[in-house]
């Protein structure tokens, strides 16, 4: 689920912590980046069985309202969250369901934000204009289910401030966990099983990932800052932003310490991260600056890439 650029964005802001504060420690700052990840991946889970706690308060009113006012079953529209094609398949899915209740994640704590946006989707055209469909096909189901979490998901104020109050990391994550429940979702349709993703791509490679780019950022810390001002020719060292000096040294970590990535790919995306956490000339300054020091290094021979497409 998360690509190599997400995780250096969050080992970019443990480290950023890191250096702020004088009490954290190496494993400490590691410890809470695998942390972060992973609270950022039970909001992936949770929103996937968003729809699961819809679906049991439509049943609970259409219960209610079948009692009060009607005599048959057949009365009840036939469509409905409950019934829907995305929501079943996921309801069936038990890797999953695996994972919810090894996580033990629910939203049975939250069953006043549940209400109040079921109230919102039980009065709006798009639900009600659903429940009256004919012919409905599996296709008029996904849209229907996509449409439904974009509005009373992704852009409803209300559940985006309450879930940024829920957990700190909730909020940065927020909008990459839409996308990836959106492509889940699409899934239930358009492949034989819904695709649940996993947490890392590669689980040990990419926990070595951040330990590494973590523990080689610190502890070669005054040697790479060294290397880096050596290039800083008529510059001020107190000009330069403290989140362009992590990013320089976690580049060059990684151009050093991580073998299995091109130093061409790892400069990129720093310079990206520079673009998306930085000013708007850091990008410039950074490149210049690690293109001149990774000449020092390849000049002393301490940059090995082996493998195919890794050696320039």
């Amino acid at each position: 689920m998360f690509s190599r650029h997400q995780l250096r964005q969050r080992i970019l802001q443990g480290l950023y912590s890191y250096y702020q504060s004088e009490e954290t420690s190496p494993a400490q700052t590691e410890k809470n980046i695998v942390h972060a990840v992973e609270k950022i991946y039970d909001l992936y889970l949770l929103l996937l069985i968003l729809f699961k706690e819809f679906a049991h308060e439509e049943h609970l009113y259409r219960t209610d309202v079948q009692a009060k006012f009607l005599t048959k079953n057949t009365d009840v529209s036939p469509n409905s969250i409950e019934g829907n094609l995305v929501l079943r398949k996921l309801k069936e899915n038990s890797k999953l369901t695996g994972l919810i209740k090894k996580k033990k994640l629910n939203w049975q704590n939250d069953n006043d934000i549940i209400r109040k946006i079921f109230y919102k989707i039980r009065k709006s055209v798009e639900y009600n204009a659903f429940l009256i469909a004919e012919n409905v096909t599996p296709k008029d189901e996904l849209d229907f289910f996509l449409k439904m979490f974009k509005k009373f998901a992704i852009k409803n104020e209300l559940f985006v401030n309450y879930l940024e109050e829920k957990n700190i990391y909730w909020a940065d994550g927020f909008q990459f966990c839409c996308e990836m429940a959106l492509k889940t979702f699409k899934s239930c349709v358009n492949e034989p099983e819904p695709v649940i993703h996993d947490q890392f791509r590669d689980d040990a490679e990419d926990r070595e990932f951040i330990h590494t780019l973590v523990f080689e950022t610190i502890r070669n810390d005054a040697y790479w800052e060294s290397l880096i001002t050596s290039r800083l020719k008529n510059w001020d060292t107190d000009r330069v932003a403290l989140v362009d000096f992590i990013l320089m040294k976690m580049a060059l970590s990684e151009i050093v310490y991580v073998e299995t990535v091109p130093v061409k790919v790892s400069i990129n995306e720093y310079i990206e991260l520079s673009k998306e956490y930085s000013t708007p000339k850091s990008n410039l300054f950074i490149n210049g600056v690690i293109d001149k020091v990774v000449i020092d290094l390849r000049n002393e021979n301490k940059i090995i890439k082996t493998g195919r497409g890794l050696i320039d």
